[in-house]
């Protein structure tokens, strides 16, 4: 899959794909690397969805 790296949308959004086939661990991976990107909007999704010490 060829997409630009260093997108957070482009993470954000496959994470959402990854939640709703219910693959928890690569949907926060991905929502991890979207809030590391910058989108830190994520935070709170983060510590609630993905476990306060995954975030």
């Amino acid at each position: 899959m060829l997409f630009d790296e260093e997108n957070a949308e482009v993470y954000y959004q496959r994470g959402l794909a990854n939640n709703d086939l219910l693959f928890v661990e690569e949907a926060c991976s991905d929502f991890r690397k979207a809030y590391q990107l910058g989108m830190t909007d994520l935070k709170e999704l983060l510590v609630e969805y993905c476990g306060k010490n995954k975030g």
